[in-house]
Order: structure tokens, then C-alpha cells, then sequence
């Protein structure tokens, strides 16, 4: 029965190590893609965003450090199945309280993914598709002597005293002229110090519309519901084990699982898209449609399942690997 408590031991710190790791490069790598040089760099601004990021990346850190911790399997003598499933059942639960959590800790800090403040030049125009600000200096969140030119519109032109950044509605407060000017729609765009590369940021945008899309799932058809697609997308990324031991080459066998798991993440957001609907419309009726993402993950877990036998047993492996 050891071997059950360091196999659940070991998955908890992989995720406290893996959330913190995942939390500091994500907000590294929005720091970079949004940098603000009037709005500084200070803890008062780095730490929100590094919550905001360790919000994001939590549900992902519980995937990883499930996928780690089935290496540990292999070397678990008595015990195992036991172990497993253990292991199995707080990955379900531990990644669902991480999805219904989510919203919580991002709310503490709701920094958009890729800038960690909403970017206005001092001494600079920042364009918007009805108007144009023109701000003279700026103190942190307060801009200071601030030309409005509203095109086409009744204001025309007005010198603001002073108007007001919004960092979490990402909205700027023109109080005189009664204006909310959404950073989202600004035409001039942040300062770039770095960019990811290309695999990376769709890895990243692609994890984001699964997170998002099961978040969804919670606030549309409630908890029962929610926790059937998180059964179902656990069972989906847990067959992906199953080519851990497909040859007998490691590096191999780990691009695999890798590469199965990419796959898995990029199709879920596509099961609710339209054209997944149509399909499901096609091939179930009315009542079961609307379970169609379900259903496919669950068909993937079991092709998965069902391909096991073919590759040699762990065990095997270690044999031959040993002489």
C-alpha cells in the first residue's frame, strides 16, 4: 500500500512544480508580447499577472503531472492496478476543481492574455476607429494632458486635464467628454520585446479554447454535465498512455504520447464547432447529438485501449532492456 501513497505524493508536488514553472513563463512570455515601458514593470503589476497565468496554466500542470506520474507506474511492483486507478481518480478530481476554480483566481487579476496593461503611449497618438488620443504624460494609470479628436462626431476636438486606464476592463475613462474607449479596439498595437515561436503560441491558443470551452460547458448545462466531459476528456488523455510503450525506443514512444495529446487538445474545441454539429446531426438522433463531443472522446479512448495489446508490456520492455 506504499506504493499508493508515494504514486499520489508524487503527482501533488508534479503539480505544485509544474504550476509554478508554467505560471512564471507564461506571464515572462505576455510580459514580453505586451510591454508597457510608461506603465513599468514593478511587482505590482508582474505579480497580478503571474495569478492571472497561474490560473490559466493550473489545469495544465494537473495534465502534465499525470502524465509524469504514470511513468512511475512502471517501477511499482505490487499494487499497481491499485495505484493506478488512485492516481486515475485525483487526476479527474484535482483537474475539475482546477476548471471550476479557474474563474476565481483569474478574477483576481483579468489580464488578457498578451499584454499585462492596456498600452497607451505618452507622447504619442493612440488610434481608435472613431477617435485619436494624443496623451502628453503619463503617471501610471492616469494619463495626463490628453488631446481627444473624435472623427466624424459632435466633440470634434477637446484637451482632457486628465483621464483614467482601466487595467482589468482594459478600458480608457474619458470622465470629461463621458467616453469609454475600449483598449481592444486600439489600431496601434504594444511594444514587442519577444515573440514565441509559431508551434509554441498555437499550442498555447489551442490550450486557452479548451479551457475556455469547458468552462463554458460549466456555466451552460451546469456541474453534472461539466464533470461527464471532464470524465470523458480524462479518459481520452489517459489512452494516450497507451503508446508510452509502442516500441522500445523512449524518445519515440514520448513524441507519440506527445504528439496524441496535441491532437486531443486541438479537437476538442472543434467537436463544438459547427461543422462537428452538423456531423453529429447526421449521425445520431436529436437527443444524443448534443453528446456527440462526449461520445468521440470516449471513442477515442477506447481505440487507444484497444491498440495496447498489440505494443509489448512494459514489463517486456524492461526485460529486454536489461539483457
Amino acid at each position: 500500500m506504499r506504493a499508493v501513497g508515494q504514486v499520489s505524493i508524487a503527482f501533488f508536488l508534479r503539480v505544485i512544480v509544474y504550476s509554478v514553472a508554467i505560471g512564471a513563463l507564461a506571464a515572462g512570455v505576455r510580459f514580453g508580447l505586451g510591454y508597457d515601458p510608461d506603465a513599468g514593470a514593478g511587482a505590482s503589476r508582474l505579480a497580478p499577472l503571474f495569478l492571472d497565468s497561474l490560473g490559466h496554466g493550473l489545469p495544465w500542470a494537473v495534465l502534465l503531472g499525470f502524465a509524469a506520474t504514470l511513468i512511475k507506474l512502471l517501477y511499482v511492483g505490487r499494487f499497481r492496478r491499485l495505484a493506478g486507478t488512485v492516481l486515475w481518480l485525483l487526476f479527474v478530481s484535482l483537474f475539475g476543481i482546477a476548471h471550476i476554480q479557474g474563474p476565481s483566481i483569474r478574477d483576481a487579476a483579468a489580464l488578457p492574455p498578451g499584454r499585462i496593461a492596456p498600452v497607451v503611449r505618452s507622447g504619442g497618438v493612440t488610434r481608435f476607429p472613431q477617435a485619436d488620443l494624443l496623451v502628453t504624460d503619463r503617471d501610471g494609470y492616469s494619463l495626463l494632458g490628453v488631446l481627444y479628436l473624435e472623427r466624424g462626431g459632435e466633440r470634434g476636438i477637446a484637451f482632457l486635464e486628465e483621464a483614467f486606464v482601466d487595467p482589468f476592463d482594459r478600458d480608457i475613462e474619458l470622465v470629461e467628454v463621458d467616453r469609454q474607449m475600449p483598449m481592444a479596439e486600439a489600431q496601434t498595437g504594444p511594444t514587442v520585446l519577444f515573440r514565441p515561436p509559431e508551434l509554441l503560441a498555437t499550442l498555447v491558443e489551442a490550450a486557452e479554447r479548451t479551457h475556455e470551452q469547458l468552462n463554458a460547458i460549466a456555466n451552460r448545462y451546469g456541474t453534472p454535465r461539466y464533470w461527464v466531459e471532464i470524465v470523458a476528456f480524462a479518459l481520452a488523455v489517459t489512452g494516450t498512455w497507451t503508446l508510452a510503450h509502442m516500441s522500445r525506443w523512449p524518445l519515440l514512444n514520448a513524441a507519440a504520447v506527445l504528439f496524441a495529446f496535441a491532437v486531443i487538445v486541438f479537437l476538442y474545441p472543434f467537436l463544438y464547432g459547427p461543422e462537428a454539429a452538423g456531423l453529429f446531426e447526421l449521425v445520431f438522433s436529436s437527443e444524443v447529438a448534443a453528446f456527440g463531443p462526449v461520445l468521440t472522446l470516449a471513442a477515442v479512448w477506447l481505440a487507444l485501449t484497444m491498440v495496447g495489446p498489440v505494443f509489448p508490456s512494459p514489463e517486456r520492455i524492461q526485460l529486454e532492456l536489461r539483457g
